[in-house]
């Protein structure tokens, strides 16, 4: 891999919602079917709502979901106890964002679930690839829990990796608060800031795209962007990626590209150590 790294540990189609038998025809069928039926939001959110055990589905959904998962089902795959089909859901959706980068972007490898050697040991990251520009690195997040702290380990994951394209990928629609009439601003103070490794963070839009999309610019002279998995994943990605393939290549205010900076709640101003 790009950067010296070195990999001990590679996700595998055991741990997914996919056929658990050897029979690589089956696994290949498999993969096609998962990724077309993931690449459509509402059965995602079908999947991880039935792997979380919340019964609000719509009926076509439903069918859709259960017929997969009955597919799986005669193929090896067995019942599992909540927890594990929690766990399961998640390492879905690593694997399917690694096979975005690697269908959608022409990454040249692409895998999901992976401990480098010289890493924290603690630390797994849950999808590396490589581009033509360098490293992708995404962190994939499935649950409900408060965005903030996920932010903090990812900076930490991202100065080790030193990815060249960098994202916080959040299945859900809203990525820092449900509330749609704050238009999913982040409530933070300074001092939280400071505690998260944050300098700023940045509302993105380009030209007349509603997109669900913020910058970081994090400590160790670092940024990244967080953004949510539904409405239009794919074609937010590719914005990231333009975005900064033009910063790359020495643009610092790419064109069509509005960057609003997001106050903190008490009114203090961030000490930048660098300007991006």
């Amino acid at each position: 891999m790009q950067r010296g790294h070195n990999i001990v540990k590679f996700g595998s189609y055991k741990e997914i919602f996919a056929p658990q038998d050897d029979n690589p025809q089956a696994l290949l069928v498999f993969e096609d079917i998962l990724y077309n039926l993931m690449m459509e939001d509402s059965f995602r959110a079908g999947l991880r709502n039935w792997a979380f055990d919340n019964k609000n589905l719509d009926k076509k959904t439903q069918e859709k979901v259960d017929s997969y998962i009955k597919k799986c089902y005669a193929f090896n795959l067995s019942e599992e106890k909540l927890e594990k089909r929690q766990k399961r859901y998640g390492q879905t959706f690593e694997w399917f964002i690694s096979q975005v980068i690697k269908r959608e972007f022409g990454a040249k490898t692409s895998g999901f679930g992976i401990r480098l050697k010289d890493a924290n040991p603690n630390d797994e990251f849950d999808c590396l690839a490589i581009l033509d520009g360098g490293i992708f690195y995404a962190e994939c997040k499935t649950g409900k829990s408060d965005i903030k702290n996920e932010i903090k380990k990812f900076a930490q994951r991202d100065t080790e990796v030193c990815g060249s394209y960098s994202m916080l990928i959040v299945d859900r629609k809203y990525i820092f608060t449900k509330d749609k009439s704050k238009d999913d601003i982040p409530k933070l103070k300074k001092s939280e800031a400071i505690d998260l490794g944050i300098l700023d963070i940045f509302k993105v839009k380009f030209k007349s795209k509603k997109l669900n999309l913020f910058r970081i610019d994090a400590v160790e002279n670092r940024y990244f962007f967080v953004l949510s998995a539904m409405k239009n994943m794919k074609e937010t990605i590719r914005y990231v990626i333009k975005y900064i393939n033009s910063y790359q290549e020495g643009q610092r205010n790419p064109a069509g590209y509005n960057i609003e900076k997001i106050p903190y709640t008490d009114g203090e101003i961030s000490t930048r150590i660098r300007t991006i």
